[in-house]
């Protein structure tokens, strides 16, 4: 298995190279990427493990919907519709907040989730009965259809609108100015788990265009106005910005 001193090493070094030679963007992007593929040479079983940063890994493709079924202090019940049951361990993102099971049973698992992280999350405020986005960790060398995804919150995004446009629906959320740099026309972001593109940027929000299969087999299809979600910036975006002078 990878360690997360090892993950890091690489993708920090490369791109604080780049910064004492001033190269452009382009340079540090082009690390960003050397750096990746390193960090999955050096991890035999191809798969993400997960400890820490870049050792639990996501794509944002969202495998089903499952339901919160009980809330006892801080350890969620979730009733999942997945074939097998979930292993004692097992990395699982839910609405994009990487959780560990830890109980089992054929339809459902249960996860802790502390404080802090429920106060940085929509777990600050959901009930029995919730709709959760389901996802198991990604294995590298797998189909990634989505982005590179931690499942590490970054803060919570407020609806400000839910529009229908055509054969679309059109969601602005609003976001703290402090992060406004992570976003950017076309690039990726993770909301609620869902490893989305940005349509459109403003001042303190962005929006995103929605395709009815997504809203169909997601929660996005119940976000109304006014509602949280989770919200994921770009883990390489955040890297560059961290460690090139641009």
């Amino acid at each position: 298995h990878c360690s997360t001193p090892r993950t890091d090493f690489f993708i920090q070094k490369n791109l604080f190279d780049s910064k004492k030679k001033r190269l452009p963007v382009k340079h540090c992007v082009d690390f960003a990427r050397t750096s990746l593929k390193k960090i999955f040479r050096f991890n035999p079983c191809k798969q993400v493990c997960y400890c820490g940063s870049m050792r639990r890994m996501f794509t944002g493709i969202i495998e089903s919907v499952g339901v919160i079924t009980g809330i006892t202090k801080n350890i969620f019940t979730i009733k999942h519709p997945f074939a097998e049951a979930l292993s004692l361990g097992e990395s699982v993102a839910l609405s994009g907040t990487c959780c560990t099971v830890v109980a089992q049973e054929k339809d459902t698992f249960s996860v802790e989730i502390m404080e802090e992280s429920r106060n940085k999350t929509i777990f600050g405020k959901v009930e029995e009965g919730s709709r959760i986005n389901l996802e198991r960790s990604a294995i590298i060398g797998s189909r990634n259809s989505g982005h590179f995804v931690l499942g590490h919150v970054d803060e919570l995004g407020s609806v400000l609108k839910r529009e229908k446009v055509e054969d679309f629906v059109l969601f602005r959320i609003g976001i703290t100015p402090e992060n406004q740099k992570f976003i950017v026309t076309k690039g990726s972001i993770a909301i609620d788990g869902i490893s989305l593109t940005i349509s459109r940027v403003g001042t303190g929000w962005f929006e995103v265009s929605i395709i009815s299969h997504t809203l169909a087999e997601t929660t996005l299809g119940y976000l109304k106005k006014e509602d949280t979600v989770n919200l994921e910036y770009d883990i390489l975006g955040k890297y560059v910005l961290n460690r090139c002078a641009c």
